[in-house]
């Protein structure tokens, strides 16, 4: 599979989504995630999610089936938090996102 690319950069594609114990987590969007992952390393795009559960976790999947790259954000300081799909996972941990929100700069 070739990977796509802008220049030298590889591309990336970042997939979010509900928690698996999200009340409007489905069976119907779990797949819908797995095909998205599959597709997009199909492309060639490096597949990015949040790191854990839910549509995250199913689109990762789908991008390794495929023989994909991927890459997990996790909001913790704990790389055993993320799921098991991923290449690569960075850790977040105790990071402000709300100074991010606001448009502070860290």
């Amino acid at each position: 599979m070739d990977t796509l690319r802008f220049g030298s950069r590889k591309l990336v594609i970042a997939i979010t989504g509900r928690k698996e114990s999200s009340p409007r987590y489905t069976l119907e969007l779990a797949k819908a995630a797995m095909g998205a992952g599959r597709i997009a390393a199909e492309m060639g795009l490096t597949v990015l999610t949040g790191g854990l559960s839910g549509v995250m976790e199913r689109a990762a999947e789908g991008a390794k089936i495929a023989g994909g790259e991927t890459i997990g954000i996790l909001p913790s300081n704990q790389h055993n938090d993320g799921n098991r799909f991923f290449g690569f996972s960075a850790s977040i941990g105790d990071w402000d996102c709300a100074k991010c929100c606001d448009g502070q700069r860290l």
